[in-house]
């Protein structure tokens, strides 16, 4: 009985550390969105979401259809430069109801990519297996960061007065284009 009580006792904290490795130095980006630490260098000034979709296809490669947030009107896109090699889009809100300001844009290969100084907790992760999901994570300072899932991109955001709020909001893309 001991001996399967020890086995266990290690089978579970290998599959702990297993899934952290890269933890141990890296940022929560849950965490840094919302921070100064993210500043977004402006790409484009642009009310227009098809025009957003075209400098990010052309400047990054970077196919995606961007959301609509009911009510906000969409000002722009930047980059935040995560890591040395990777740019992550950042979309720019004006929201009359202060619900939103602006969300982070990646994917799992950036994710991947800037694994060293950034990381998305596994459990979040497994929250946006599935594609339209949501999840909902307390930040350091008591805000509410939504996260959700259309195609392969995820999307980061600080609901400033509140998930219950902007969730409603958010409308998906019908499709998402293929990469």
């Amino acid at each position: 009985m001991t001996a399967i009580l020890m086995v266990l006792t290690i089978g579970m904290a290998a599959y702990i550390l297993a899934g952290r490795p890269y933890q141990q130095d890296a940022t929560n980006l849950v965490g840094l969105v919302g921070s100064e630490t993210i500043e977004p260098k402006p790409l484009l000034e642009t009310s227009q979401p098809g025009q957003i979709e075209d400098i990010l296809r052309a400047e990054l490669g970077y196919r995606l259809l961007v959301p609509n947030i009911i009510g906000a009107r969409i000002v722009g896109v930047g980059t935040w430069d995560a890591d040395r090699n990777v740019r992550i889009p950042v979309i720019t809100y004006d929201d009359p109801e202060g619900d939103i300001n602006e969300a982070l844009v990646l994917n799992y290969a950036m994710l991947d990519k800037i694994s060293g100084a950034v990381f998305l907790d596994r459990s979040v992760r497994q929250e946006l297996e599935q594609d339209q999901s949501f999840a909902v994570v307390s930040s350091s300072d008591d805000r509410e960061v939504v996260l959700w899932r259309s195609g392969d991109d995820i999307f980061v955001v600080v609901a400033e007065k509140g998930a219950g709020r902007l969730i409603p909001r958010i409308q998906q893309p019908e499709s998402v284009p293929q990469g």
